[in-house]
């Protein structure tokens, strides 16, 4: 369950929250969207925090194989079964079991786990869509921030290797006189 809450979060840079909250109704793998309508926080499920978190959000073709795949392990879940079970009375995983799971695995590999939260995966792949050359625009209605300048003041700086694979191109375009 782990891994499928893990890979989904870096393959879609949905919160964990949304995640918590997904149910198979709202993961459209013909689409390869994740349609985010409701949170889990504090161990209620409510509506995001705002309008624009409220999205569809796409998958990576990664994310759709491996939403496919657990759908099938699932044994065919109905459209309001939730896509990561857990075990507490109401069938949600408790919410800081990821980051206790993130960090022990991190444990058992050596790596410093300082800093270190399942946020983490989101920002990895704001990181890779960054670096890819996705607009900041287009990062702002996936990652579903209520104002572009909350992408831009976290995710700007990616913005400099978008600027010089522009130049690149530049560089190696014929130069013609004019």
């Amino acid at each position: 369950v782990f891994r499928v809450l893990a890979a989904t979060a870096i393959e879609s840079g949905a919160r964990l929250g949304e995640l918590l909250g997904l149910t198979w109704g709202d993961v459209d793998l013909m689409a390869g969207l994740l349609h985010i309508r409701r949170t889990r926080s504090r161990g209620e499920t409510h509506a995001p925090k705002t309008e624009d978190s409220k999205r569809e959000a796409d998958l990576t073709s990664t994310g759709v194989t491996l939403l496919g795949a657990w759908w099938g392990e699932q044994g065919d879940p109905d459209d309001h079964a939730l896509v990561v079970p857990g075990a507490d009375p109401d069938g949600y995983i408790e919410a800081r079991a990821p980051l206790r799971v993130l960090h022990a695995a991190m444990e058992r590999a050596g790596l410093p786990r300082e800093g270190r939260t399942f946020h983490s995966f989101r920002h990895t792949y704001a990181r890779r869509a960054r670096q890819a050359g996705a607009s900041i625009a287009w990062l702002q209605r996936q990652l579903g921030h209520g104002s572009i300048t909350v992408t831009v003041d976290r995710y700007g700086h990616w913005e400099r290797e978008g600027r010089r694979r522009e130049v690149a191109k530049t560089e190696s375009a014929p130069a013609v006189g004019y």
